[in-house]
């Protein structure tokens, strides 16, 4: 009796926490997944239900096309979402589910959830000659604050902010659980006067490195939001005034106004990393590690940075490697791509670059491999390209020892994008 009585008393918290939680992670997953679109309502009539069915998912592959186009590319170019036959969505689409199906004879609603081909898409754009990005940034924790009060998740705005982070992002952003311990550490951050040292071990412990403290305030007519956006060099606020819509509600309008916040700070981001794959572009790098599994846990890393198409390894040291790049887009393009894997790329007088991990000592490099770059190699050329949007390799270049192994320079180890 004694237990049934502490269940019913706590069910409701329970309650509460399990869908922040559930949110949170269904949040994550698709922010870290730019090809996917879940649990789309799609709804449509036809002489039959498999025709009625049929034409809900078209409708639908459709539907999230346009979501994932948007997702990464510029809001000058919405307008403009290429046509799209249904066979080429089918060709694209790698995997779809439905739940929650409804039929009649005529009429055929669910939602549903679908993957596109990463490559596919990719392809597609290039050859609509569409100027996109694929370089997603490291999440951004976003703590909503009451007026004159501190971080609570037990408001309006909190949830508000908590359904916009739940979509996916070049820029994800995460609302903390707030528990306890998350509050403690913060110590009831306001915006006035927040530090990035009162938040960088909750900004630590989601991967970010960056936290915005946001406040909003109801006014006649609108919302004025205001924001501080802290990171380890500094805090750097800004605000905002979104008005009403006719008949929209205050938790619509804080939703609408959480969500406008977040696409400013998103177009800003892909304005910096959006890239045009008709440059492609190739740099020598010295690269510091400290032993095989930091050389091993770096390669992954490059391995993973879509703008990067083919690295050659060129030497192997105890303590470095001398490796050549073949990327896309621009070299500052490439730096912020790095630097979302915890890597930094700087340029030597020399022309040489090196990279490293953010922080490491880079003093260690072995002389050999600091030597200026090859006449061959010309940093600022452009790489021919393909109608497909393909580099173009000269064959003989394939040849080689396998990535990761000690080579010279007439015999480089290659690693295609995408491997290891």
């Amino acid at each position: 009796m004694l237990m049934a009585q502490i269940v019913r008393r706590l069910l409701p918290a329970l309650i509460v926490a399990a869908v922040h939680l559930g949110a949170l992670a269904v949040g994550q997953a698709q922010a870290g997944d730019l090809y996917a679109v879940d649990k789309l309502p799609i709804d449509a009539s036809g002489a039959s239900p498999s025709e009625a069915r049929d034409k809900a998912l078209a409708q639908g592959r459709m539907r999230a096309f346009s979501i994932v186009f948007k997702r990464l590319t510029a809001q000058a170019n919405w307008a403009n979402v290429p046509e799209v036959s249904n066979a080429e969505l089918e060709e694209m689409v790698t995997a779809y589910t439905v739940d929650n199906e409804k039929l009649s004879t005529t009429r055929y609603l669910a939602n549903a959830s679908f993957t596109f081909s990463a490559a596919g898409m990719r392809n597609a754009l290039r050859r609509w000659g569409a100027i996109f990005s694929e370089t997603q940034a490291k999440p951004v924790v976003v703590l909503p604050t009451r007026a004159g009060l501190g971080w609570s998740n037990d408001t309006p705005w909190a949830q508000s902010w908590l359904s916009v982070s739940q979509r996916g992002s070049l820029r994800p952003v995460v609302v903390p659980m707030g528990d306890a311990a998350e509050i403690a550490m913060v110590g009831g951050v306001i915006p006035e006067a927040a530090t990035w040292e009162q938040v960088a071990p909750l900004a630590e412990k989601y991967g970010a490195t960056e936290v915005w403290i946001t406040q909003h305030s109801l006014v006649p007519g609108g919302v004025h939001v205001n924001l501080v956006s802290l990171k380890a060099d500094g805090r750097k606020p800004s605000k905002y005034t979104v008005t009403a819509n006719a008949g929209e509600s205050e938790p619509q309008l804080m939703v609408r106004a959480a969500a406008m916040v977040r696409a400013a700070f998103e177009e800003s981001w892909k304005a910096q990393t959006a890239v045009n794959y008709g440059i492609h572009t190739t740099l020598e790098a010295a690269i510091s590690f400290n032993g095989l599994a930091e050389w091993v846990a770096i390669r992954k890393e490059i391995a993973d940075i879509r703008l990067i198409q083919r690295m050659d390894v060129l030497q192997v040291l105890t303590q470095g490697a001398r490796v050549r790049l073949q990327y896309l887009g621009r070299l500052e393009q490439l730096q912020a791509a790095l630097s979302q894997a915890n890597l930094d790329l700087a340029e030597q007088p020399s022309g040489l670059f090196v990279l490293a991990k953010k922080g490491s000592d880079v003093s260690q490099l072995p002389e050999g491999l600091l030597e200026a770059p090859s006449a061959a190699v010309d940093t600022n050329a452009p790489t021919p390209v393909s109608a497909d949007g393909a580099p173009v390799t000269d064959p003989a270049a394939q040849t080689g020892q396998s990535a990761g192994m000690p080579s010279t320079p007439s015999a480089p180890a290659t690693s295609p994008a995408g491997t290891p």
